[in-house]
């Protein structure tokens, strides 16, 4: 029998992720911008929420948690590592 994906679900192990690494890519676009430091709050407030959202995956079932930390992951990485040819 197949489980009932639920609304909330959707929204912690696929919006919210999305979302995340999304806001990553746009606080790396907007590096020397006028918006820069706009873009760099949006994804500090997204890196909490996919951190919230990986807890609640965690408590759905192992393989929600590793996509959700997987997620995390990523949007650290992308903030640090510098891909300027400098």
């Amino acid at each position: 029998m197949q489980a009932m994906v639920s609304l909330a679900e959707v929204w912690y192990l696929v919006v919210i992720p999305i979302l995340g690494l999304g806001s990553t890519w746009l606080a790396r676009v907007s590096e020397g911008s006028a918006r820069e430091q706009w873009w760099q709050t949006l994804f500090f407030a997204f890196l909490g929420l996919v951190a919230g959202a990986t807890l609640v995956a965690m408590q759905i079932g192992p393989a929600a948690g590793i996509a959700s930390g997987a997620t995390l992951a990523m949007m650290a990485l992308g903030a640090t590592c510098d891909f300027s040819r400098r």
